[in-house]
C-alpha cells in the first residue's frame, strides 16, 4: 500500500465559475487564464447549474456569485459541501457587506466584483498552499463543512443506512459496527462484515458527525480506531493500520501526529 506524497508544485487547479452575469464570467475567466496552472472546467449561470457542474466535473474550487436567480449562491454552497470530493467555495459579490454572509458559511475566500487580478492572485496562492499537502487540503475542506453546519455541532450518528450495490437493498446498522469509511471518485463506501456498502454522506460530512472512536487517518479514509490491532511504519513518515480482521488502512504522514495523540502513542 503506497502513500502518495504532496509535491512542491501544484499541477492544476480545476475551477468552475457560476455567475448569472455573462460579462462577469468572461472577465473572471480571462483573469484565471493568465495563471498557467488554472484550468476552467465549466461555467454556470445559476446555483443549480453550479452544483450540477461541480458534481460532473469535480473541480477543486467553485467561484460562486452570491446573488443569482433561483438557487442563490449561499444555498448552492450548502449543497456543494455535500459533494465528494468537496470543492472549496470562493464567493463572488458586488457588495462588501455580503462577505459577512460568505464567512458565516466559511467560504474559503471571497472576491468583490469587478474582480481585480492582484486580489485573485492572492486567493490562488492560498489555494496552491493548501493543495500542496493533501492532508492539509482535506482539513481545510472539513473545517468549511463543520463551520457551515453552524455553531452547534451536528448530532452524532448512532445508526446509518448502507446501500447494497448489488441489489439496491438498504441495511440500517450501528455506526460503531463499521470498520472504516473510504471515498472513491464521487462515492463513499463503508466496510462492514468483510464487504463494502455505499453510504450517502461524503467523508467531510461524516468526519464531523461520527462518534469519537472514528478518526480521519487519510484524505480518503476514516477508520474505527477500536478495530485497529497494529500499526506498522510504511514510508516517509506514513504508516499502515492493520485491523483485527487483517485488512489494512493507510495512515498518512500528515495525520500521524494527531493519531499518536488520539491513542496515547509512546
Amino acid at each position: 500500500m503506497q502513500e502518495s506524497q504532496g509535491s512542491e508544485a501544484v499541477a492544476q487547479i480545476r475551477v468552475v465559475i457560476a455567475d448569472d452575469e455573462e460579462l462577469a464570467r468572461q472577465r473572471l475567466g480571462r483573469l484565471l487564464a493568465t495563471h498557467a496552472d488554472v484550468v476552467l472546467t465549466g461555467e454556470a449561470s445559476d446555483g443549480a447549474g453550479a452544483v450540477e457542474q461541480a458534481r460532473a466535473l469535480r473541480p477543486h474550487v467553485v467561484f460562486l456569485d452570491i446573488r443569482m436567480p433561483g438557487l442563490d449562491g449561499l444555498e448552492a454552497a450548502r449543497q456543494l459541501l455535500e459533494l465528494e470530493p468537496t470543492p472549496l467555495v470562493v464567493f463572488l459579490t458586488a457588495h462588501e457587506e455580503h462577505a459577512v454572509q460568505a464567512f458565516e458559511l466559511r467560504a474559503f475566500d471571497y472576491l468583490v466584483k469587478p474582480v481585480e487580478d492582484e486580489r485573485l492572485a492572492k486567493t490562488l496562492d492560498r489555494i496552491r498552499d493548501s493543495m500542496r499537502d493533501e492532508d492539509r487540503w482535506h482539513r481545510v475542506v472539513t473545517t468549511a463543512v463543520r463551520e457551515a453546519l453552524g455553531a452547534q455541532p451536528p448530532p452524532v450518528l448512532d445508526r446509518i443506512a448502507l446501500r447494497d450495490v448489488d441489489n439496491d437493498a438498504r441495511e440500517v446498522v450501528a455506526v460503531t459496527d463499521i470498520d472504516w469509511f473510504r471515498a472513491q471518485d464521487d462515492k463513499t463506501f463503508a466496510h462492514l462484515r468483510g464487504r463494502e456498502w455505499q453510504v450517502a454522506m461524503n467523508l467531510a460530512r461524516l468526519e464531523v458527525s461520527l462518534p469519537a472512536d472514528f478518526f480521519r487517518c487519510h484524505r480518503a479514509y476514516i477508520v474505527n480506531v477500536a478495530r485497529i490491532a497494529r500499526v506498522t511504519p510504511w514510508f516517509n513518515g506514513a504508516f499502515t493500520l492493520i485491523l483485527n480482521d487483517r485488512h489494512e488502512v493507510p495512515l498518512s504522514r500528515g495525520q500521524a501526529a494527531a493519531f499518536r495523540e488520539k491513542v496515547a502513542w509512546l
